[in-house]
């Protein structure tokens, strides 16, 4: 199974878009979401470029999906803004100007935001208005992310990195249920895992008025093929 739908999930009402908010370690396929999704007919998404003091990989170019570089004493100089709020993966630090990402929800149906945290993210669901935010976890095993990483060359991870986040990583797939409302399971070729991610969207593209949604209870028994 590649992909889980969890009951505890439903329908946007009419006047919400959506914000899906990605999770997943380093090359576990995060980018190959929003990029499917970017590139989708029929589905209006956008990309929330946040702002990051990580500099930006040599010889790698941006896109719609990258976050954009802000120099340190910059980054903290917007720290005093209440409205950028920031998180820290190890040394980096990340922002996100929460009247921007209201905006850029506010346009699409589908806004895709990369967050480090369970808790940050429902710190943005409280803030932000007429949106739903569905948590979205990406997981591929440890020797698949790694051959990616390698393969692209887009991140260097030190040993250190990779036995503090494996165990992390691990800990967010078991406890999946009871955190993330979807899972993809990135374990096999591109064209299935895509097809999973093009299944998900469809499943939500069109409003559903609240009204109409009511499921009868069930376990984990429908998944997107």
């Amino acid at each position: 199974m590649t992909a889980l739908h969890h009951p505890r999930t439903s329908m946007p009402a009419d006047d919400e878009n959506i914000l899906i908010a990605l999770f997943g370690g380093n090359g576990s396929g995060k980018t190959t979401v929003e990029r499917t999704a970017l590139r989708l007919p029929g589905i209006d998404a956008a990309v929330y470029q946040k702002a990051t003091t990580r500099p930006p990989v040599p010889g790698r170019v941006p896109d719609a999906t990258e976050s954009f570089y802000v120099e340190p004493d910059e980054f903290t100089r917007r720290k005093r803004d209440p409205r950028f709020w920031t998180f820290s993966v190890l040394d980096d630090e990340w922002g996100v100007d929460i009247d921007d990402l209201q905006r850029l929800c506010e346009q699409h149906r589908f806004t895709f935001l990369t967050a480090a945290n369970p808790g940050f993210v429902r710190r943005l669901e409280r803030e932000l208005r007429r949106v739903r935010v569905l948590r979205l976890l990406v997981y591929a095993d440890q020797s698949t992310r790694f051959e990616r990483i390698a393969k692209d060359k887009q991140t260097v991870e030190s040993p250190e990195y990779r036995r503090a986040m494996t165990p992390r990583l691990l800990a967010r797939y078991r406890r999946a249920p009871l955190v993330y409302d979807h899972v993809l399971l990135n374990i096999f070729d591109q064209a299935t895992f895509e097809r999973h991610i093009k299944a998900l969207l469809r499943h939500y593209n069109k409003p559903v008025r609240q009204a109409s949604v009511q499921q009868p209870e069930r376990r984990n028994q429908e998944c997107f093929a």
